[in-house]
């Protein structure tokens, strides 16, 4: 398990912005929003540059209904560092397509209930491309995603962590009237 240390830089996938800064969850993925806004609060404690790939800011604005759209995109630019998918995240991008056949092949032999559409693996190495651009010590992603995002990162940057949200236990307030 990586523990992320004090100015790492940390890279933030989708699930992880949605569930811990946009706040939103289907009721199964309470606990995750729970994970993943006390894991941006230990990294803030820490001093680490969050960043949050361009292209995972793009799929979560996409589910922002208009009249939130611009205000979270402020909010998103205000605290976090959104990271471009620049030449440099396209060069390492490049690389892992070329060698997309045999990464799905890695992946799918792990768990064969995988099935990759070409747009969301496109999405995903542009996400694991930028972050070894930024030099992200770390990724954090959904548990569903975590054999996927350490294959494509080991091909990419073997010193990536892929990690999902840490666990945390939670004490209920028993002092509470409800």
């Amino acid at each position: 398990m990586y523990e992320p240390k004090r100015r790492d830089i940390i890279c933030l996938d989708t699930c992880v912005v949605i569930w811990g800064i946009k706040k939103e969850s289907n009721p199964e993925d309470e606990d995750k929003q729970r994970r993943a806004h006390h894991l941006l609060v230990k990294l803030d404690e820490l001093d680490a540059k969050v960043i949050v790939p361009s292209v995972a800011l793009g799929e979560t604005l996409s589910g922002c209904d208009d009249s939130r759209r611009a205000k979270f995109l402020q909010e998103m630019q205000s605290k976090l560092i959104i990271a471009p998918y620049d030449s440099v995240a396209a060069y390492y991008y490049a690389e892992m397509w070329r060698k997309r056949e045999m990464l799905k092949d890695e992946v799918q032999r792990k768990n064969k209930e995988i099935e990759f559409n070409r747009n969301k693996l496109k999405a995903d190495f542009m996400i694991v491309a930028t972050a070894k651009a930024q030099g992200a010590s770390c990724i954090y992603t959904s548990e569903g995603e975590l054999n996927v995002f350490r294959s494509f990162a080991k091909h990419a940057n073997p010193e990536i962590k892929v990690e999902s949200l840490p666990n945390v236990i939670y004490q209920p307030d028993i002092f509470s009237n409800s």
